[in-house]
């Protein structure tokens, strides 16, 4: 799975990560699946106003679209209940900890630029960070 900041760093061909990003898409793409969730599509989405827009970046041809189990509600849930408990102040919303859930349960793999938010509260979930 993909982590819409991501694509979203790919939109706008931010100059810092862009070639790095862009390979990286590519390597996976040539040797997975990727996956989105109706979070990663709501959270692309915010940057477009119109549905078409969206639906061509995030074309069902080229990402893998998946439904949300209630396993991963729970176990967010109770992520974001430990994050909660060890930090005084919320960075992380609820959505990324859905997202880390949702890949730890399927056995995907995240490709994703947060990897310390990620391996603090899904420690088992493999990641690949620019």
């Amino acid at each position: 799975m993909i982590d819409h900041y991501l694509i979203l760093d790919i939109l706008t061909e931010d100059t810092q990560c862009f070639d790095q990003l862009a390979n990286q898409l590519t390597n996976c793409a040539e040797r997975e699946t990727l996956h989105i969730n109706p979070i990663i599509y709501a959270e692309v989405a915010m940057g477009f106003q119109e549905i078409t827009q969206v639906e061509s970046v995030l074309s069902p041809s080229f990402f893998q679209r998946d439904t949300l189990p209630y396993e991963a509600a729970f176990l967010t849930g109770q992520a974001f209940l430990e994050y909660c408990c060890r930090s005084c102040v919320r960075r992380s919303p609820l959505s990324d900890f859905y997202i880390g859930a949702h890949d730890f349960l399927s056995g995907y793999i995240l490709l994703s630029r947060d990897a310390n938010h990620y391996q603090t509260y899904f420690p088992e979930l493999v990641l690949i960070t620019p």
